[in-house]
């Protein structure tokens, strides 16, 4: 099936800078008969309202084909659950499991690319997450647009998982500023935007309800857009080892990497140049438990 076709369902609704959302679908409008591919279904809810359902065989699923701004970043939330047992409600281990997987054999969802630019008409990859709740859910991915790029795709994985959508929806975010995704983990311990821990590192919720980062030895941010030649702020806020950086060409390989910072409670700043070549820095983070990671230019 065209998912093209199947876009008028989404309602799309025109992007406004001041800060209406892009998409916001709430799936209660119904559905004629062959609109939808075999194994998804829209389903009314015993509470009100409606939700997408996706059989555990259904295949992956193009739930929103969008247009988008280049360089602009988006903050993605998907009112989800997966009626299952392997939830975090079920199994004490399902989290730190799914994390070590990367979310591999989990239900979840990917951003894709429309790029004019691959000639190989591959769509390149805005990330993505998992979905591990029982309960209802608000799983939130923040990405940003590919210079060139003017369309993304939303595509749902439900790896065997029966899985249920009641919310879509897109809006631009950058923030507070910040050219990092994600920068104080405020969206909770079960949205990573693309931070990777290593060994039983995850994301955890204190009980202010704020979160932190226990990367372990070798976790990482999601890389952030850098201009060789251009001075940036860096900051960490944490405690525990020390951070690296390493900067990458607009081809994806590495240039160099260096010491950054070790985090303090109190916050340790760090001002920078990348070197010549430089489009891209990610950071590697060795046994630290990381509240806050920002990078800013400096004007």
């Amino acid at each position: 099936m065209n998912m093209r076709c199947w876009m008028g369902l989404l309602a799309l609704a025109p992007f406004l800078l001041t800060g209406a959302p892009l998409v916001e679908r709430d799936f209660s409008a119904a559905v004629r008969e062959g609109e939808l591919p075999a194994g998804v279904a829209r389903i009314e809810l015993a509470g009100g309202g409606a939700c997408l359902e996706l059989g555990a065989k259904a295949p992956g699923f193009d739930l929103a084909t969008v247009p988008v701004e280049p360089e602009t970043k988006y903050r993605l939330t998907l009112r989800a659950r997966v009626l299952d047992d392997f939830t975090v409600e079920q199994n004490d281990r399902a989290h730190i499991e799914a994390v070590m997987r990367r979310g591999r054999w989990e239900s979840g969802y990917l951003v894709r690319f429309d790029d004019p630019a691959a000639s190989d008409g591959r769509k390149p990859s805005g990330g993505g997450g998992f979905f591990l709740t029982r309960e209802w859910h608000d799983y939130v991915h923040v990405f940003r647009v590919p210079a060139g790029v003017r369309q993304a795709t939303i595509r749902l994985e439900p790896r065997k998982h029966v899985t249920q959508v009641a919310r879509l929806a897109i809006e631009a975010d950058e923030e507070g500023g910040t050219i990092n995704n994600n920068p104080d983990f405020r969206y909770g311990e079960l949205n990573y935007c693309g931070w990777q821990p290593q060994r039983d590192g995850r994301l955890y919720r204190l009980p202010d309800g704020s979160c932190v980062f226990r990367s372990g030895y070798g976790g990482s941010s999601p890389a952030f857009p850098l201009q060789a030649g251009r001075n940036y702020r860096m900051s960490g806020r944490g405690e525990g080892g020390h951070l690296n950086i390493s900067y990458s060409d607009e081809n994806g390989r590495p240039i160099a990497s260096r010491f950054l910072l070790r985090p303090t409670p109190a916050g340790e700043t760090v001002e920078l140049v990348p070197p010549e070549g430089t489009v891209a820095g990610r950071v590697t983070l060795y046994g630290v438990l990381l509240r806050e990671f920002t990078v800013r230019p400096v004007k």
